[in-house]
Formats: C-alpha cells, structure tokens, sequence
C-alpha cells in the first residue's frame, strides 16, 4: 500500500515535465502523436467504434500530463478498460458501430439515424 502512494506521489511530481514534453512534441508536429497513439490502440484489435474513443482519451490524458509520451503503448489497455467501464460495456452502442456485426458493408448505425431520432429499416 505504502509503494504504491509513493508511486502516484513520483507520477504527481512528473505531471509537469510530461505536460511540456507533451506540448514540445505537439509544437512540432501535432499529427504524429495522435498517430502513434491510434496506432497503438489498433494494434491491439480493438472494435473500429472504440478505437477513436480511446485513443482520444489517451490524447487529453498526455496533455493533462497522466502519462508520459513513452508510456502510450504501455497504456493502451488501461485506458481501454476505463472506456469500457465508463460507457457501460454492451449497454450503449456507439454511431460508428457497423450496422451489420459479421462485416457485411460499411454502413453505420449513425448513417440510418434519421433528423427526428428513429432509425431508418
């Protein structure tokens, strides 16, 4: 119990080194850190509809210095389990999901929604 508050209190103390690390990075090139990031989500074959959704979380989570840009790989899969948790895993269904589960098309739930909210058949 002990180590692990003296862990959180060496991470709390990097919040600020990993915030300008993190800026400094994204002043030079913006797009090749939320690649890296998506890339690493996808690698762990995540559904199309959450991949997104994690690797934006772990987007504000780098600028919000809750990680270090080393760490991105390493964490993936917390970030992927507190999205989970969050969204209700199996409750909610995301609009990017693909309307048909075994692949057949690209067409989204999102794209049958009609402007009153009902889904078109």
């Amino acid at each position: 119990m002990l180590q692990a508050e003296q862990r959180r209190a060496e991470r709390e103390e990097q919040r600020e080194i990993w915030v300008a690390e993190t800026k400094e990075a994204m002043s030079r090139n913006p797009g090749v850190i939320f690649s890296q990031i998506r890339r690493a989500v996808s690698a762990n074959k995540y559904p199309v509809d959450v991949v997104d959704d994690i690797a934006s979380d772990m987007m504000i989570g780098l600028l919000q210095g809750d990680m270090p840009l080393s760490e991105i790989k390493a964490s993936v899969a917390r970030y992927a389990q507190e999205h989970y948790r969050q969204r209700g895993w199996k409750k909610t269904l995301s609009l990017h999901a693909p309307r048909f589960p075994n692949g057949d098309g690209i067409e989204t739930l999102g794209d049958r929604l009609t402007t009153d909210g009902t889904f078109l058949r």
